[in-house]
């Protein structure tokens, strides 16, 4: 087996555990950070060719394997994410639609009679 397809495998394999453990724990902004590594680990691993001889063809197999499961637990991790991000979400919308409408000053320096609501910023990061 052409040990570079293994060296690359082996590299992608490690890359989406560390991302799996990110996911799992709900670290998205830890596993964001990983998408570049995963890119590159990705890319590596199609440039290169198996060159599977007989004998390869087992260690080959199991390692396909191996990365079939953990991509698909990163798949089903990433749903659950972008799940829990979702009702997130969700909550600080419900809480600005239930803020108080804040006082407002006319050009004179009195209050105005309508209220505007309260201003919420939010800062997502993939």
């Amino acid at each position: 087996m052409n040990d570079r397809w293994l060296v690359a495998a082996e590299n992608l394999a490690a890359i989406l555990e560390d991302e799996n453990q990110a996911l799992a724990a709900l670290d998205l902004p830890r596993a964001a950070g990983m998408l570049m590594a995963k890119t590159v680990c990705i890319d590596e691993f199609q440039a290169r060719p198996a060159d599977l001889n007989e004998s390869d063809h087992a260690a080959a197999v199991a390692m396909l394997e191996r990365l079939a499961l953990l991509a698909a637990e990163n798949r089903r991790l990433l749903d659950r994410g972008i799940k829990a991000q979702g009702q997130v979400i969700g909550v600080m919308a419900n809480l600005v639609r239930q803020t108080p409408m804040a006082p407002r000053y006319g050009a004179k320096g009195g209050l105005r009679r309508e209220c505007a609501p309260l201003t919420l910023t939010l800062s997502a990061q993939a």
